[in-house]
């Protein structure tokens, strides 16, 4: 498989991918990231590459890849249209994007509950210098990825470690299988449900390639 991570940051993702089997080029706007990338992937690591690079202009050869994926990418994107209708192009006619995104309504929802709260006892804050933070809706996301030529498969998923009851009882719950197997089974369940994408907090999406064939 030929891979693209965009916004790799220094590895995390692209790394375990080569390792597997993967053709991986990572990229990033970061050059720090990139360098720290660079080192923590072996030297002889021939199927791994990465280099500094705008995901919203990206520099390969049309249908070049089999996945490209966006993880933690999205949220600093004002405009992720532009990068859907990139992907389309240096894609493969089966070629997929995989990628995560904030849920616009559900993280509205569960900070009325318990984000607001866990914000106070937060060491470090976003500043005004931080990136912004983008959100989308279930249905821009889908809007934007048809405008895009691409078939959405959207699922929903709850970041429970966010929950307040959780933070200060994290260790407890490293030790404690079956509460945290409860917990596992009842994202699971709101997850794969569907009123998941809708009341969850990140989405994860699957764009597949329409070729133009395709009616």
């Amino acid at each position: 498989m030929s891979l693209l991570d965009a916004g790799c940051g220094v590895g995390r993702i692209s790394i375990p991918c080569a390792k597997a089997g993967a053709k991986v080029i990572g990229i990033d706007i970061s050059k720090k990231a990139i360098s720290i990338a660079h080192e923590r992937s072996k030297t002889n690591m021939s199927n791994c590459h990465f280099l500094v690079a705008d995901a919203e202009f990206l520099p390969f050869r049309d249908n070049h890849f089999d996945l490209i994926l966006f993880m933690g990418t999205l949220e600093y994107v004002s405009n992720p249209g532009r990068i859907f209708k990139e992907s389309y192009m240096i894609l493969k006619s089966d070629g997929n994007i995989l990628f995560n995104v904030w849920n616009k309504h559900g993280y509205d929802f569960i900070s009325l509950i318990t984000l607001k709260i866990v914000n106070i006892f937060r060491k470090y804050k976003r500043t005004k210098d931080s990136f912004p933070l983008y959100m989308y809706s279930v249905r821009e996301i889908r809007e934007k990825l048809y405008h895009s030529k691409f078939k959405s498969n959207i699922k929903g998923y709850l970041f429970l470690t966010k929950f307040l009851v959780l933070r200060p009882l994290s260790n407890m719950l490293n030790r404690s299988k079956y509460l945290l197997h409860f917990f596992i089974r009842l994202e699971r369940l709101i997850s794969s449900s569907f009123l998941g994408p809708y009341v969850s907090s990140n989405q994860i999406i699957i764009g597949r390639k329409i070729n133009s064939m395709t009616k």
